[in-house]
C-alpha cells in the first residue's frame, strides 16, 4: 500500500509492477475504485498517482498483460483519511516602529481546500482582534514600546483550524539625526548625530535597518543605501514621534541626491529632498538608478531648481575682402607702350590687364585676362593703324551665393553617463567666394611712315578681386532640463508625494552668418597720347562675396516631474505635480544676405515621461 497519512483531493501515490518467465510486460492498467473499469494505463510503468475525493477505505487494481495477451492481476487496499488541516506561518517583519502602522503577512494553505478565515490577535491574550477573511495580511500599530506575541488562527473551508505565534518587538532597530547632533556621537536618542550620511554609515557597520531624522534642514546630499530605512519628519523632544513636518535635505552645487542599486525593501518617509543649483548644467532633485519598486517613498517632496541656459553660437568669421586692381600704364607718345595693371589679388584674383599695341608697327592691343574661380572674362585688345581703338574693359566678376540657414534642433534630449544633454541647432551653410573682375584690353598702337613718327598703345586696366566668402553661423546649444524626479532603470514606489521642479534653460542663440567679403574695384586702363592711340580698357569689378547663413538655434530645456529612461516604471500613487516653464528656444542666427538661422523650439513640459 502507498505510504500514509492519504488525504482525500491530495494526490495518492501508487506503484506497480509485474514479471513474464517466457516473455515480456508491454501494458499496466490500474482500475482506481475497483468498479471493474480500468482508469489508466501505459506501456512501460506502472507508477502514477490519484486524487481520491472522498475519504474512507479504497481498494485498487493493477492489472499486467504480456506480450502473449496473457493478464495477471494484483489488488492493494488502503485509508483515505478526511479534512487535512490548513498550514500558517507568520512572516518575521523585523523590529517595528512604535506608534506606526505596521503591515504583517503570512503564508497560508490547504493542500485539500482552501482557507477563508485569518483571525489576527496582536497580543495573545485570547481576543482575536481582526478578521481578515481569506487575506493573508493585516496593518496595525503597537502603541508602545516592548515585546509581543502575535497569534494567527486560520481555518479551511471543512472547518479545520490551525495556530501559528511569532514573537514581535517594538522598538527603534536605528540610527538617529538631529540637527542639534553631533556626528562624533553614538547616533542614539539621547546622542543623535548631525548628519544623514554618517547615520546611514553608522547604520550600515551596526546592521541597522533605519536611520530617523529629525524635523530641520540638513545641507548635504544623501546618499540612500540598499536596505536602510530614511524616516523623516521626526520629533526628537516627542520619543521621536512622526509629525506632519518633513525633514529637509538640500543637496549643494554640483551634488545630487541619490539612490543606486535598491534591490530589498528600503522606504523613505516625510522627506524634503531639494536640488540647490544645477549639475552638468541640469537641476535634478532626485537622481534613482538600477532600483526595483521595493525602493519606495511615502510622503516625499522632491523640488529642482532652474536648469542653466545653452551657450550661444559664436559670431562667424566675414570673408576676405579683394583687393582692388592695378591701373594700366600709359603710353609715353613716344613710341613706349603701356603695359596692362595687375589684377588684384584675393581668394579668386582678378585678371591682369592687356599691354597696349607695340609702337613697331600698327600692333594691336592685348586682350585682358580673365578673372580666376571662372570670374569675368578679360576684354579684347584695341585694333592698331592711322586710327587705334581703344582696349575693351573687362568683365565684371560674379558675387559669390549667400549660404543657406541652420535648422533648429529637436527639444528632445540625449543620455550619456546616466546625464541628460541636451541637443544643439546645426550649422548654418557657408557662403561662396565671389570670382575675380577680368581685365581690360590693351589700346591699339601707331605709326606712319613719313615722316617717320609711331606709339605705343596704353595699358589695360587690371580686374578686381573677388570678396571671400562668409563662414557659416555655428549652432546654438539647447537649455538644460529641471527634474524633480530622473529614473535610470529605475522603478520605485511613489505615495502621496510632491514633485516640483524649476524651470527649463533657455536655448542658446544661432551665431550669426559672416559677411561676404567686399569685392575689389576694376582698374582704369592707361589714356595718354589722346587722339593718337587707344586707350586701355578699363577692369572688370570683382564679385561680392555670398554671406555665411546663421547659425540654427538650440531649443529650450525641458521641466519635468518625473522623468524616465531605460525601461523606468514608477508605481505612483496620489501624486502631486507642479512644473516651472519649458525654457525658450533660443534666436537664429542673422545673416547679412544669406538665410537666417531658425529659432528654437520651446522645451518640453510634462508631470511624467521621457
Amino acid at each position: 500500500p502507498p505510504p500514509g497519512p492519504l488525504y482525500r483531493n491530495v494526490p495518492t501515490p501508487l506503484t506497480g509492477s509485474g514479471t513474464d518467465a517466457d516473455g515480456n510486460i508491454v501494458l499496466y492498467e490500474w482500475d482506481f475504485t475497483d468498479d471493474g473499469a480500468m482508469d489508466w494505463s501505459d506501456p512501460s510503468t506502472g507508477v502514477t498517482s490519484f486524487a481520491y475525493p472522498n475519504s474512507g477505505p479504497v481498494t485498487a487494481k493493477l492489472r499486467v498483460t504480456d506480450d502473449d495477451g496473457a493478464h495477471g492481476l494484483a489488488a492493494v487496499q488502503f485509508v483515505i483519511d478526511g479534512n487535512q488541516p490548513p498550514t500558517a506561518s507568520i512572516n518575521d517583519p523585523g523590529t517595528v516602529a512604535p506608534g506606526q502602522l505596521t503591515l504583517f503577512s503570512a503564508v497560508t494553505g490547504d493542500i485539500d481546500g482552501s482557507v477563508v478565515t485569518h483571525e489576527w490577535d496582536f497580543e495573545d491574550d485570547g481576543t482575536y482582534d481582526s478578521n481578515t477573511g481569506a487575506i493573508a495580511s493585516v496593518s496595525h500599530t503597537y502603541v508602545d514600546f516592548g515585546e509581543f506575541t502575535l497569534r494567527l488562527r486560520v481555518t479551511d473551508n471543512d472547518g479545520a483550524q490551525t495556530e501559528t505565534t511569532i514573537q514581535i518587538i517594538a522598538g527603534f532597530d536605528a540610527i538617529f539625526v538631529s540637527t542639534a547632533g553631533n556626528d562624533l556621537d553614538v547616533g542614539s536618542p539621547a546622542a543623535p548625530v548631525a548628519t544623514i550620511a554618517q547615520a546611514l554609515a553608522l547604520a550600515l557597520a551596526q546592521g541597522k535597518e533605519s536611520v530617523l531624522v529629525a524635523t530641520g534642514t540638513y545641507v548635504e546630499a544623501v546618499y540612500f543605501l540598499d536596505g536602510i530605512d530614511v524616516l523623516g519628519g521626526r520629533d526628537e523632544l516627542s520619543a521621536w514621534d512622526e509629525t506632519a513636518s518633513p525633514s529637509v535635505a538640500q543637496a549643494p552645487a554640483g551634488t545630487v541626491h541619490t539612490a543606486e542599486n535598491i534591490s530589498s525593501s528600503t522606504d523613505i518617509r516625510l522627506m524634503q529632498l531639494e536640488a540647490t543649483a544645477g549639475i552638468s548644467g541640469n537641476s535634478v532633485g532626485l537622481f534613482a538608478a538600477n532600483s526595483t519598486s521595493l525602493l519606495s517613498f511615502t510622503t516625499c517632496e522632491f523640488i529642482s531648481a532652474s536648469a542653466q541656459s545653452g551657450n550661444p553660437g559664436i559670431p562667424a568669421t566675414p570673408g576676405i575682402d579683394g583687393a582692388d586692381g592695378a591701373p594700366g600704364e600709359p603710353a609715353n607718345c613716344n613710341n613706349e607702350h603701356g603695359e596692362g595693371g595687375n589684377g588684384g589679388s584675393g581668394v579668386c584674383a582678378g585678371g591682369a590687364g592687356g599691354r597696349g599695341g607695340l609702337e613697331s608697327g600698327n600692333d594691336n592691343g592685348i586682350g585682358g585676362v580673365g578673372g580666376s574661380c571662372g570670374g569675368g572674362s578679360g576684354g579684347g585688345g584695341g585694333n592698331g593703324g592711322s586710327n587705334p581703338s581703344s582696349g575693351v574693359p573687362g568683365n565684371d566678376g560674379t558675387p559669390g551665393a549667400n549660404g543657406p540657414s541652420g535648422t533648429a534642433g529637436s527639444n528632445s534630449g540625449s543620455i550619456v553617463a546616466s546625464n541628460w544633454v541636451p541637443l544643439w541647432g546645426f550649422t548654418g551653410g557657408n557662403g561662396t567666394n565671389g570670382t575675380g573682375g577680368g581685365g581690360g584690353g590693351g589700346g591699339g598702337a601707331w605709326q606712319q611712315n613719313f615722316p617717320p613718327e609711331s606709339s605705343g598703345g596704353n595699358g589695360g586696366g587690371g580686374g578686381g578681386a573677388g570678396g571671400g566668402a562668409g563662414s557659416a553661423g555655428p549652432a546654438g546649444q539647447g537649455g538644460y532640463g529641471s527634474f524633480a524626479v530622473f529614473l535610470d532603470a529605475a522603478s520605485p514606489t511613489f505615495t502621496d508625494c510632491r514633485f516640483t521642479s524649476g524651470s527649463g534653460g533657455a536655448g542658446g542663440n544661432g551665431g550669426n552668418g559672416g559677411n561676404g567679403g567686399i569685392a575689389g574695384s576694376g582698374a582704369s586702363g592707361g589714356f595718354a597720347c589722346s587722339g593718337d592711340v587707344g586707350y586701355g580698357g578699363s577692369g572688370g569689378d570683382g564679385g561680392v562675396g555670398g554671406s555665411g547663413g546663421g547659425g540654427g538655434a538650440g531649443p529650450g530645456g525641458p521641466s519635468i516631474g518625473i522623468y524616465t529612461h531605460a525601461g523606468s516604471a514608477p508605481d505612483v500613487v496620489n501624486p502631486v505635480y507642479t512644473l516651472g516653464l519649458p525654457g525658450s528656444g533660443g534666436i537664429g542666427g542673422a545673416s547679412p544676405g544669406g538665410g537666417a538661422g531658425q529659432n528654437g523650439a520651446t522645451g518640453l513640459g510634462m508631470n511624467i515621461g521621457s
